[in-house]
């Protein structure tokens, strides 16, 4: 399954194409759409930012075609030990961006896309929106909840 993954990013690479701009607009096509099957609204924002990495890549984020993770502190352990992903410090179009859940302290993860805007899954209606920026995202996350703040890029 990984190894799929291998070859359509070598492919896009070899194209010349960033794999991080076709995740992001990708993900720019899906606003307005619900893509949360297994969990309900208030969590379905894993599952539906899988379901984007698996309409563009044809595979989830830890490589398998058979079911989306549905939890960001598994979401953050499958970005942090996948070798086609690397944590950075400063996002940028096509980064994921997540905020693991820490107990009942219920986090959130997204894609960040063009002008800083987050496209992620909205809590209440369990549509794709871009509620969150960049600055916002931190500020209500990491400033508000206290949870930690990562981003992921593909290499």
């Amino acid at each position: 399954m990984q190894e799929s993954l291998n070859k359509i990013i070598a492919m896009f690479k070899s194209f010349r194409i960033d794999p991080r701009l076709i995740l992001a607009y990708t993900a720019q096509n899906c606003i307005g759409q619900k893509l949360s099957i297994l969990a309900g609204n208030e969590l379905g924002c894993m599952e539906s930012v899988d379901r984007i990495f698996f309409k563009t890549f044809g595979c989830f984020i830890d490589g398998n075609k058979i079911k989306p993770e549905v939890s960001t502190i598994k979401g953050l352990y499958q970005l942090q030990n996948n070798d086609k992903f690397r944590q950075v410090k400063n996002p940028s179009m096509g980064t994921i961006i997540i905020s693991p859940t820490v107990g009942k302290n219920i986090g959130h993860i997204g894609l960040v896309t063009s002008n800083n805007l987050i496209i992620s899954n909205n809590s209440f209606n369990g549509r794709l929106d871009t509620k969150y920026t960049i600055d916002s995202w931190k500020e209500y996350y990491k400033d508000t909840k206290g949870l930690n703040v990562y981003y992921f890029d593909m290499i």
